[in-house]
């Protein structure tokens, strides 16, 4: 509310994939209800080192972002818990083809990120581009 009233800018709130459904939904109608707001849901997930396999050896910190592909279906979720509020959602985390994009794009999302896409292909928007 106090930020709102400081710019009359698109503000873009980004919520974590770690927050429940009910906390994504909760906070999309509360953006909802302030003109010029945007969501971006999905992006990294904290992650313990244990749970991707890697010892106190290869990895020194206890959590961290994971990102890539395994993301893509809590990105998913996320972007149908707010297909339904008026705010546009940008959906980020896990998109690695077109059909990532496509399927986001029918749940909700109007823009779409790929940070980690572009590590391993940087064409890759540029042949998206061609064939959306």
């Amino acid at each position: 509310k106090d930020l709102r009233q400081l710019t009359n800018r698109v503000i873009s709130v980004k919520l974590s994939p770690a927050q429940t459904n009910m906390e994504i939904k909760r906070y999309g109608d509360l953006l909802s209800s302030y003109e010029r707001m945007m969501v971006n849901v999905g992006n990294t997930r904290p992650t313990k080192r244990q749970d991707v396999g890697l010892s106190d050896l290869q990895f020194s910190r206890p959590v961290a972002g994971l990102s890539g592909p395994s993301l893509i279906e809590r990105t998913r979720e996320m972007v149908r818990e707010l297909k339904s509020v008026d705010v546009p959602i940008i959906a980020t985390g896990g998109i690695s083809n077109l059909s990532d994009v496509y399927n986001l794009k029918t749940d909700g999302a109007d823009l779409f990120g790929m940070a980690t896409s572009l590590v391993f292909n940087p064409f890759i928007v540029v042949e998206f581009n061609k064939r959306f």
